[in-house]
């Protein structure tokens, strides 16, 4: 109940920091980042044409993760815990030999991939006005210990924020306090190389629009 709480705190004290600033936009899909006390964390947001309720569902399944974003190699659910929040163990591919993206990412990147332990927390507006909330953050579990051959990483605090807009519609905020094992993914994003926060978030619009029914 602890873990749970501090998650949910943790990922809604992040969105309301007043220090974002904008580093790039693409096409109504917008990259903010927030640098506090050496501490980089980034947002990622855009509208969709999916109702607030159905989004916060359709991306609550952190399972059905692997079918859009490709960060997500395999995501499989290791303990419910309650209704509102469960355990999974997510396989993510390496950014040590390779990073996502890369010519060398096929061949060497598939040797050493990295795993994460993350508690997810989901819960419904408190009021009028108040987003949904998928809060994500890893946790140690005695029956998952680091796995060999795996890097294990750490997510301090991540998750989405769905807010329902005018006419149906919804805006998705994904935020990622970045961690030494979280950052790589991003940090051509950030420096502007790249722009495959985009492509990501282009994708996982689809599969909210295929699946809004």
């Amino acid at each position: 109940v602890y873990l749970s709480y501090n998650n949910v705190s943790a990922l809604k004290m992040l969105a309301a920091k007043k220090n974002w600033r904008l580093s790039t936009e693409k096409d109504g899909v917008r990259l903010y980042i927030l640098e506090q006390k050496s501490v980089l964390s980034f947002r990622v947001e855009a509208e969709v044409d999916v109702p607030a309720h159905r989004a916060f569902c359709l991306l609550a399944e952190l399972s059905n993760r692997t079918s859009w974003d490709m960060h997500y190699k395999k995501c499989e659910l290791i303990h419910r815990v309650d209704d509102d929040d469960f355990i999974y163990r997510v396989v993510t591919p390496s950014v040590h030999q390779g990073a996502v993206g890369s010519p060398t990412s096929s061949n060497q990147g598939e040797r050493v991939l990295q795993d994460f332990i993350l508690l997810a927390s989901k819960r419904k507006p408190c009021g009028h006005g108040d987003p949904y909330v998928i809060a994500l953050r890893s946790v140690s579990l005695a029956t998952h210990p680091p796995f060999q051959g795996y890097n294990r990483g750490e997510v301090v605090c991540a998750g989405f924020t769905i807010l329902e807009t005018n006419n149906n519609m919804s805006l998705i905020s994904y935020y990622n306090q970045a961690s030494p094992e979280v950052l790589p993914y991003i940090s051509t994003d950030i420096a502007g190389l790249s722009s495959s926060f985009y492509d990501t978030f282009c994708s996982c619009s689809q599969y909210l629009n295929k699946n809004r029914l």
